[in-house]
């Protein structure tokens, strides 16, 4: 294996909680692809979300949008 791939973070597909009544950020869950652990996550702001990051369990993730809840009702 390349140095170069073992730098790159797997993508880790979440669903996006829109903002909804009193809770004002977005909120996301996902499972890392390396370990299989389920994280919760938050954002104040839609652009925040994805991006590359470390998820709880230590591994490093590359977060993509894969499904939004809550979409029609953004406050």
């Amino acid at each position: 294996m390349s140095r170069l791939a073992k730098r790159q973070a797997p993508a880790a597909f979440v669903s996006l909680y829109m903002p909804s009544g009193r809770r004002k950020w977005f909120w996301y869950s996902y499972s890392c692809r390396t370990c299989g652990a389920y994280q919760l996550g938050r954002a104040p702001q839609l652009d925040d979300v994805a991006g590359v990051r470390r998820a709880g369990c230590g591994h490093q993730v590359s977060i993509v949008i894969a499904r939004i809840y809550g979409h029609g009702r953004q406050a």
